[in-house]
């Protein structure tokens, strides 16, 4: 697989994630398809991760991506597919927890100010809804 680079905030309710896509592509959908008063702060937090992940998270990710790119394109080999990809997201789910520390440590450096709460960076939105 090509290098992957991962970046902060592709997603609102994701802190960190593989970019599967341009980034100039996420950028125009968010400009286009996200409310106005959205857009500023997803377009400030969104950007590349420049320092190092951890390992284990990486190679998580690396497992969980195959994974889905299988599940997505499987056809007549898709219930093994869906059942590799259970597995790939419940290990990459527990190897972000376990590398909670580290990442968000980096984050904190790497995105000062940011209003991230562990769940979103609208979390004025979802404590009045």
């Amino acid at each position: 697989m090509a290098t992957v680079q991962y970046v902060w905030h592709f997603h609102h309710s994701v802190l960190v994630e593989a970019l599967t896509e341009p980034i100039e592509a996420r950028i125009a959908d968010i400009k286009w398809n996200k409310p106005i008063d959205e857009q500023a702060l997803r377009l400030r937090l969104l950007h590349l991760v420049k320092g190092q992940l951890p390992t284990a998270f990486v190679d998580a990710s690396l497992a969980y991506h195959e994974a889905r790119a299988t599940y997505y394109g499987a056809g007549a080999t898709y219930y093994g597919a869906e059942v590799a990809l259970g597995k790939a997201r419940a290990n990459y789910y527990r190897v972000q927890v376990a590398c909670s520390t580290e990442i968000n440590a980096l984050h904190a450096v790497e995105c000062p100010g940011c209003p991230w709460n562990g769940l979103t960076i609208f979390p004025k939105v979802i404590a009045n809804a």
